[in-house]
């Protein structure tokens, strides 16, 4: 390595980030699941939903007494468990008395009678479903991942209620999708998914690959300015017309004697874009000789093209002050250097080490090197990336990504927003209560010690809203409060099937 280089490492960049987002949306699971055992029936079909209704006992009313709980014992090591549970079944009666209760139930209606599935073909065709083989025989159950990141229609709140989609949004997104593959090999093949298959016997995201392919891809203007470096670099080498004419990508430019990138090649490599701001500026540099290459055009490497400082101003015009900016800014002009050989070697890094400044001299306050793990890569080959430091990448995983706009919070966004919210309340006493009243004191041995944090309970109101969570939380304590077998099975409710809820 590079004297004095610090390179950052898999763990040292992340590893916690993502074990702590992969144990909160298995937490956020569980608590969902914890709510709804197995059902007692396993006979809906179509979308799984069983509809049926009895007939009227009371002129106008449809009231039935129905049992609402099941047994289902916690085993040892099981935490925050309850042995009396309210059945699934209920959910498929529900009648949501709100709007965003319906959209709620829409969602979740699909998840929960997966657990009605017995045949293992009939699980895997239904999207909601993961067949699992964790027990013998295999059995079916929801995806209940999907429900935290369901999308949410962008009328469904205001404009002040839409948040950012970040890092931390989208690597939330992967690990999620990742965790329904309960094998090695379906893992780690998952199609269009960076999954890896991990040492706890899990699938989840692969952190280092996952982040670096979020990060360069963020950089994408640039790396097409890269690409044509590279390929105008080829072609000022062929120094005739005829060896110019020889190379496909290239076309000899009779008014400045050089061999220049041809147009169908520059095309080709921006894609169907139209050469507007920094693609404009690079081929009007491009077609200039090397008496006329000033101003925003620089000569190197026998050619004429844009300074880095003009690439760089260009690729962040517009963009808000922040990580991104930062990475994309300062960092053009360490990958534009094409300081890399095209390898991880070590002759590569000190070649990119050596091209860590401006380009009037003055060092770039990161670092800038190429190794296995931190590299762009253009065109196949390893370019130099640029590492601004760990004040920058703390703030990484939360700025805005590039290219999305604002969006209505789904369900794991909105815990994000309520559990951070709790974590303001720094004593036992303040937490629960107040503002904190969807909060609990959490007691933990972990280096952050003890803390308040979004009580698990309520992420029956996220999914449903605030007045059919609560008419849901209602009836489940109603089973979660029973100590006995026999006390389970005799909770009723009478269920009035023409209402809006349960009485």
């Amino acid at each position: 390595a590079a004297p004095g280089v610090v390179e950052p490492t898999t763990a040292g960049i992340s590893s916690d980030v993502f074990d702590n987002i992969r144990s909160q949306s298995r937490r956020l699971s569980e608590i969902i699941r914890a709510g709804l055992p197995a059902p007692e029936l396993r006979s809906a079909v179509g979308g799984r939903i069983a509809r049926a209704r009895p007939e009227p006992t009371i002129r106008g009313r449809s009231l039935a007494a129905k049992k609402i709980c099941e047994w289902n014992p916690c085993g040892a090591d099981e935490e925050d468990c309850k042995d009396c549970d309210l059945k699934a079944s209920v959910v498929n009666d529900f009648k949501p008395e709100t709007p965003e209760g319906r959209a709620g139930f829409d969602i979740l209606k699909p998840v929960v009678t997966c657990m009605d599935i017995t045949l293992e073909d009939e699980c895997k065709m239904k999207p909601s479903c993961n067949w699992f083989t964790d027990e013998d025989p295999g059995y079916c159950d929801g995806d209940w991942n999907s429900i935290l990141t369901a999308p949410v229609p962008a009328s469904a709140c205001t404009a002040a209620e839409k948040v950012d989609v970040t890092m931390n949004t989208i690597m939330t997104r992967e690990v999620l999708a990742c965790q329904k593959f309960q094998t090695e090999s379906t893992c780690n093949a998952a199609k269009g998914l960076t999954c890896q298959w991990q040492d706890d016997g899990t699938c989840s995201v692969g952190a280092m690959k996952f982040f670096m392919d979020l990060v360069t891809g963020s950089a994408k203007g640039l790396h097409t300015v890269v690409a044509l470096g590279r390929q105008a670099d080829a072609c000022a080498t062929k120094t005739t017309q005829s060896t110019c004419a020889a190379v496909t990508e290239c076309a000899w430019n009779s008014v400045t004697s050089l061999c220049d990138v041809a147009d169908a090649t520059v095309k080709s490599i921006a894609g169907v874009e139209t050469l507007s701001g920094v693609l404009s500026k690079w081929n009007t540099c491009q077609s200039k000789s090397q008496t006329d290459c000033t101003g925003d055009c620089k000569w190197a490497n026998g050619n004429c093209e844009l300074t880095s400082k003009t690439v760089s101003e260009t690729l962040v015009d517009g963009m808000s002050d922040g990580a991104f900016k930062t990475f994309i800014a300062d960092g053009t002009y360490c990958t534009n250097s094409r300081a890399s050989d095209g390898t991880t070697s070590d002759a590569s890094l000190l070649s990119c080490w050596s091209n860590n400044k401006y380009e009037n001299g003055t060092s770039l306050p990161g670092y800038c090197y190429v190794t296995d793990e931190l590299k762009h890569v253009v065109a196949g080959k390893p370019e130099c990336f640029y590492f601004p430091g760990m004040t920058w990448l703390a703030g990484i995983f939360t700025a805005p990504y590039p290219g999305y706009d604002k969006m209505c919070p789904n369900i794991m966004d909105r815990f994000i927003i309520k559990n951070t919210e709790c974590q303001k309340a720094s004593t036992k006493a303040e937490c629960g209560t107040g503002n904190y009243k969807e909060c609990k004191w959490g007691e933990y041995t972990d280096d952050e010690g003890d803390r308040c944090e979004f009580n698990g309970d309520y992420i029956w109101k996220l999914i449903v809203g605030d007045v059919d969570g609560d008419h849901l939380i209602s009836i489940m304590s109603s089973c979660g409060t029973q100590s006995s077998e026999a006390a389970c099975g005799g909770v009723e409710k009478d269920i009035d099937f023409f209402g809006l809820k349960y009485p």
